[in-house]
């Protein structure tokens, strides 16, 4: 409890109790006015930006992914391996 010791705390802490007093009291009177303001809204399904992916087509496209990673190293000449395991060494 040293918190409240500190009157800047104390104010602080008063202050912030008001505030939650005045959304206990909205609530107590009407329901939940937070959820009626547009910052609570869901968000939509069929948003341009989101790609539904199950987790079995997630790891299909690891592998994918991995599989061509690994195909690029095959292809690359000598020269850059080593160069590439000389600075790891450094």
């Amino acid at each position: 409890m040293r918190y409240f010791d500190s009157p800047k705390n104390k104010a602080f802490w008063e202050k912030e109790m008001v505030v939650l007093r005045k959304k206990r009291a909205e609530r107590e009177a009407g329901g939940y006015p937070e959820q009626n303001s547009k910052e609570v809204q869901p968000q939509k399904e069929d948003s341009p930006l989101r790609i539904r992916v199950t987790y079995e087509e997630l790891l299909k496209m690891e592998a994918e992914s991995l599989g061509a990673e690994r195909e690029q190293r095959r292809k690359r000449p000598v020269k850059e391996k080593s160069m590439e395991r000389s600075m790891e060494l450094q």
